[in-house]
This record gives C-alpha cells, structure tokens and sequence, in this order.
C-alpha cells in the first residue's frame, strides 16, 4: 500500500489518527477483561461503543471510499473525533476526580490526544469551511461532556 503511486498524503494524513485510535478500544477491552473496571453503567464502556462503532465506519469508508459521500466521511470524522476527546475526558475524569487510573487508562489518554490533532489536520486536509469544521470540534465535545455525565 504504501508503495503504491495512489497512496496520496490525504490518505497518510486520514489513515494514521484511524490507526492510533483503534488501538484505543484494544485497550479498554483489555482493561474489562483483566482488571473488570469496567461495567455497562461506567461512561468507558459507551467510549467503548463509540470507538467500535468508528471502527466500523471507517472500515467500510476505507474499502469503498470512492463511492461514498463527504457527508459520510464528516460523520465518521466526527465519531472518531468525539471518540478520542471522550476518551480523554473520561482518563482525565478517572486519574485526576476519582483518583483511580490504570495504566491502560494513561496509555488511552496518549493515544487519544495526537489522533485528536491528527484528525483535525485531515479535515483541514479535505478543504472543509471553517464553519464545518467548528461545527466538527462543538460536536465532538459534546459527545466527549456527554459520554462523562
């Protein structure tokens, strides 16, 4: 892939915050299964679904991406975004409110924060408006407050 002469910097700049940010819910799942901190009332496991859920969206984006809509692109930009801003919220809320953090909670943290970046960089990248890509930031915040209350 990477030798590829199609192999453009829209999708390097697209591809790695998607890389970084399935590493996340790897993570969390393995903090559920060997350190069972996380329960279906616990805001991780939504941050869980939205990951997976990302996950998912962009697998079909990255087979068919010649077929499918910006709006669709937008939308899992948007998922993947609020994804790792809840992602953060949520560490941030265990290590520093609770006073209770894994290590795996740490390493989410670090992964969520350059993808985040990464994949405002790729939205820039596709030429989107400045209102668009306020609009992106609002919404993924909001999914980061809500995924915490």
């Amino acid at each position: 892939l990477l030798g590829s002469s199609k192999f453009k910097l829209r999708n390097i700049s697209i591809g790695i915050p998607f890389i970084l940010v399935v590493l996340a819910p790897v993570l969390w799942a393995l903090e559920w299964v060997f350190f069972s901190t996380v329960s279906i009332r616990d805001p991780i496991f939504y941050t869980f679904l939205l990951y997976l859920t990302a996950f998912v969206v962009t697998l079909f984006l990255s087979i068919g991406r010649k077929a499918i809509s910006s709006i669709q692109r937008k939308a899992a930009m948007m998922a993947f975004l609020g994804g790792s801003l809840a992602g953060v919220a949520n560490a941030s809320y265990g290590v520093f409110i609770t006073n209770y953090g894994t290590a795996l909670t740490g390493i989410v943290t670090i992964i969520s924060v350059p993808a985040s970046v990464l994949l405002v960089i790729a939205v820039l990248h596709e030429r989107y408006s400045v209102s668009e890509i306020a609009g992106l930031i609002v919404t993924a915040i909001g999914l980061g407050v809500a995924l915490i209350l």
